[in-house]
């Protein structure tokens, strides 16, 4: 390189970028395995209820009352 000449280019700087995809990814996962969760529950209390019914007992289903 003489004077007066630019450098050539380097690779354009990603590294935010990356950060940012992977700070994407992990928030994703993290919805991902809390509707699981969620989902997961409510499957088991529908069941359980489900069962309940199914062997014809009363009172299967929980009554929340105000205090």
């Amino acid at each position: 390189m003489t004077d007066g000449e630019r450098p050539a280019p380097g690779p354009p700087d990603d590294q935010d970028n990356r950060n940012r995809r992977i700070a994407v990814m992990f928030g994703l996962i993290v919805v991902l395995a809390v509707a699981g969760t969620w989902l997961f529950s409510t499957m088991l209390d529908t069941q359980k209820t489900q069962a309940c019914v199914a062997e014809w007992r009363q009172n299967c289903s929980e009554l929340k009352l105000p205090n």
